[in-house]
């Protein structure tokens, strides 16, 4: 008998969905504690005590092997790609390459109910819903599993998410596959979909919301604002010194408790390439 994801610390699990997409007995249901973070529990009706669970997962077995000291590059995508993206554009170029090799992106994206999963896209027209910063935590459901079989096929990959996530698709995968390209992004830290949805619904009461922009370009780059569009075509606009979401975030009191301690957050990076905004650039080199 193997130890299982059980042998985790509750107060050091991410929440990445390695130990759910290892389990090929579906023994494993990911569920929500009562701040709305999900969990994975194990149910002993249907677990055979493999250790697949705790094999994959990444804060049981952490690995550091990537470049402890990485180039580094100041980069911006042109005006077009950065007009409809938060920051530089830099994940856009990336995809477009994979797409034109006939491969897959996998990033984060809000369904029409404004629940935020990890799906993969093989078009450009699919490529417009990974663009965006969103300042809550994925649900990342069996796109490892998926993302393997394409893998196995020879299909090119890019696979985008936070630290952990990536940590996550690694571990699970156990190998290096030629044709995976991993992205990670500088993660301030993620609250939970419960706590994003009773924040709409008490900041839009009597309101479908339609879309969330965590950082409109109209506002310019800073990320101290957030714009939430109706289905009426009203909106409501307001800024990190008196939005409830936003204060919450910045001063990291609705963050997942894993985030305090992230051991994926530190060099040597987890992803391939990490990206995230060049803030004080203008401090170093205005031009």
């Amino acid at each position: 008998m193997k130890k299982t994801i059980k042998a985790l610390e509750r107060d050091k699990c991410t929440g990445c969905y390695s130990c759910y997409n290892a389990c090929k007995l579906n023994a494993i249901e990911m569920c929500e504690n009562n701040e709305g973070f999900i969990f994975p529990f194990i149910d002993e009706q249907k677990c055979v005590w493999c250790g697949k669970c705790a094999d994959s997962c990444p804060v049981l077995n952490i690995d550091y092997s990537n470049n402890k000291t990485p180039d580094l590059y100041a980069v911006r995508a042109d005006d077009a790609i950065r007009a409809v993206s938060s920051s530089g554009g830099i994940f856009t170029v990336l995809a477009e390459e994979i797409l034109d090799r006939a491969g897959y992106v996998c990033g984060a994206a809000f369904d029409d109910e404004l629940n935020l999963n990890h799906i993969i896209v093989n078009s450009e027209l699919g490529l417009a819903k990974l663009r965006g910063s969103k300042y809550v935590q994925s649900n990342i459901g069996k796109v490892y599993a998926e993302i393997e079989k394409l893998l196995k096929r020879g299909d090119p990959v890019l696979f985008t998410g936070t630290p952990c996530q990536v940590a996550g698709l690694k571990a699970y995968l156990g190998k290096d596959y030629k044709e995976l390209y991993t992205v990670d992004i500088i993660c301030h830290g993620v609250p939970s979909q419960r706590i994003f949805h009773k924040y709409l619904e008490g900041v839009q009461p009597e309101k479908i919301v339609k879309e969330v922009r965590f950082r409109d370009k109209r506002f310019g780059w800073s990320c101290q604002k957030i714009c939430i569009i109706n289905s009426d075509g009203s909106e409501y606009v307001d800024d990190s010194k008196t939005d409830v979401y936003l204060r919450g975030f910045f001063n990291n009191a609705i963050l997942r408790k894993s985030c305090s301690d992230c051991p994926f957050a530190e060099f040597p990076r987890q992803g391939d390439i990490s990206i995230g905004d060049f803030w004080g650039i203008s401090k170093l080199d205005k031009s």
